[in-house]
C-alpha cells in the first residue's frame, strides 16, 4: 500500500509542478504586458508632446475613445456577449493603430529620415557636421569614415 500512494505523490507533485511553472509563465507574461503597455503609453504621450497639432493623432485618438464610449454603450445595452466581444476588440485594435500613428508621427516629425540631418526650417538653413562614405576608401581602413559637411540645398554630404 505503500508503494500505491509512493506513486500517487510522484503524480501529485509533478503535476504541482506544472502548475507552478504555468504560474510562473503568466506572472512573466503579465510583466511584459504591463513593461509595453507602459512603453506605448510613453510613445503616445512623447508624440502628443512634440506633435499637439498633428491631425492624423487627434484623429486616432478620437477614434479610440469612440470605440472606448462604444464599448460602454454595447455593455450596458446589450444582453448577448457578442457585441461586447467585437466591442472589446474595436478599442484592442484602435489602440493599436493609436500606438503606431503616434511612433509614425514622431518619426517623420525628428531627423532620422532627414538627408542632412536637419530640418530645412527658417531658422536653421545650414547642415551639421555628419558621418559622410568615401567610396573609394576601403571598408578594413580606419580611415573609412571621414567628416563631412552636408549640403542641405543638395542634400548631398560633402568632403571637408
Amino acid at each position: 500500500m505503500s508503494s500505491g500512494s509512493a506513486g500517487g505523490s510522484v503524480i501529485g507533485d509533478v503535476v504541482g509542478n506544472i502548475i507552478m511553472v504555468i504560474g510562473i509563465i503568466i506572472i512573466v507574461m503579465l510583466i511584459i504586458g504591463i513593461w509595453l503597455f507602459t512603453k506605448a503609453i510613453n510613445a503616445i504621450i512623447r508624440a502628443f508632446v512634440k506633435n499637439p497639432k498633428s491631425k492624423a493623432l487627434w484623429i486616432a485618438l478620437a477614434v479610440f475613445f469612440l470605440t472606448i464610449g462604444l464599448l460602454i454603450y454595447v455593455s450596458l445595452t446589450q444582453s448577448d456577449q457578442t457585441y461586447a466581444a467585437v466591442a472589446e476588440g474595436a478599442v484592442g485594435l484602435s489602440f493599436a493603430i493609436l500606438v503606431i500613428t503616434a511612433r509614425c508621427v514622431e518619426l517623420s516629425a525628428s531627423m532620422t529620415f532627414d538627408p542632412c540631418g536637419v530640418r530645412k526650417t527658417p531658422q536653421r538653413t545650414s547642415g551639421r557636421f555628419g558621418k559622410c562614405l568615401l567610396p573609394e576608401t576601403p571598408a578594413h581602413s580606419p580611415y573609412y569614415s571621414v567628416w563631412c559637411t552636408c549640403n542641405c540645398v543638395a542634400g548631398t554630404m560633402q568632403p571637408i
